[in-house]
């Protein structure tokens, strides 16, 4: 797989407008993190291709999915998680 982030200044240099790209097959459980350097609201929002999982053959329902959260100054916190 590949990982590619936009980095701290962000999408068009707008800070906190942010991305992460993992293209190719993923074979490890991967876990994501957002950092509050600010008080705010973090929204993520990601989508996936196809593979012969019960979502994409149609057993199981799956998203996209999107998670939104107040999130604190200098503060963690978990916004949802997939299965």
């Amino acid at each position: 797989m590949s990982i590619s982030y936009s980095g701290y200044y962000g999408v068009s240099g707008i800070p906190g407008k942010e991305f992460i790209k993992i293209s190719g097959e993923v074979l490890t459980p991967l876990e994501m993190r957002a950092f509050a350097f600010e008080a705010g609201t973090a929204a993520v929002a990601y989508e996936w291709g196809y593979t012969q999982t019960s979502c994409c053959l149609g057993i199981l329902p799956c998203g996209p999915f999107s998670f939104a959260t107040m999130v604190e100054k200098d503060k963690t916190v978990e916004i949802g998680e997939v299965r």
